[in-house]
């Protein structure tokens, strides 16, 4: 089924599927995830995501433990990703796409901003015993073994 929705520059048709998938990557950019990041918080494979953009039809029941994976990774509430895409919104109009969208990017707590800044720093520290020590550093003082 297509679905209408708003980008940021025009009024465009796009299925359910692939609308998850540009709201997917754009919130994985606001949280400084890359696909491979994505996957190392608990997301879904870079390849399932990947694969998310030209999937069509309608979701299975089987689908629904990676996209659980991709919301928590996301960090956006149990089942949105399913209701992206099993909720009908072809009657929406511009405007609540719009809300929605921006809803779901804007999910941004405390926590996100830590791994925002943590992440940002991490990823400019050249790859070695520095940044691996740094790490092992933060993951002690959390209690979590790696």
């Amino acid at each position: 089924m297509s679905q209408t929705a708003v980008r940021d520059t025009s009024l465009v048709t796009e299925t359910q599927w692939a609308r998850l998938h540009r709201l997917m990557t754009r919130r994985r950019k606001i949280l400084g995830y890359t696909l491979e990041g994505l996957q190392k918080v608990g997301g879904p494979s870079p390849k399932w995501v990947n694969n998310l953009k030209t999937m069509d039809g309608e979701a299975t029941d089987r689908m629904r433990t990676p996209m659980r994976k991709l919301d928590a990774a996301l960090h956006w509430p149990q089942d949105t990703s399913w209701n992206l895409v099993t909720h009908d919104r072809a009657g929406w109009t511009d405007e609540l796409l719009r809300d929605e969208e921006e809803s779901l990017m804007d999910r941004v707590d405390e926590v996100d901003e830590f791994l925002l800044v943590i992440g940002a720093r991490l990823r400019s520290m050249p790859a070695g015993v520095r940044r691996d020590e740094s790490m092992r550093r933060v993951l002690e003082v959390l209690e979590i073994r790696p």
